[in-house]
């Protein structure tokens, strides 16, 4: 199966000169796995903040996940599995955003699914 970024833009076509129209909040999610995406997604759709709804940028992977990063350097928040391809490939993405990038504006949740499984890592 192939890896390739997903891109969901989220509108409200009932309002076509609003703000969310013109300038939504980008969202990065990342996770290896689909129905999460999925899921994150659905349950995001409809989100509004501020009068602006959200563009929704998917990866499922940490290269992944850079290359979007670099290609939409500057997200509102990034969601974050903390294990993907590695157990601590979602831990490196963010090291990658802080450290290499320098961004410390850009609020990163980290998310992981199996809390028994890593108990003692610190996110």
């Amino acid at each position: 199966m192939e890896n390739q970024a997903k891109t969901i833009k989220i509108t409200d076509p009932r309002k076509p000169n609003s703000p969310e129209h013109s300038n939504p909040w980008l969202i990065l999610v990342i996770d290896d796995v689909q129905s999460v995406l999925d899921v994150t997604c659905s349950v995001l759709k409809n989100l509004e903040f501020e009068g602006r709804g959200v563009h929704l940028q998917c990866a499922k992977s940490a290269q992944e996940a850079k290359e979007l990063y670099l290609r939409y350097s500057n997200p509102a928040v990034i969601l974050v599995d903390c294990v993907m391809e590695t157990d601590t490939a979602g831990l490196d993405f963010v090291e990658f955003i802080r450290k290499e990038q320098k961004n410390h504006k850009t609020q990163v949740i980290l998310r992981k699914a199996s809390p028994a499984r890593h108990q003692n890592m610190k996110c």
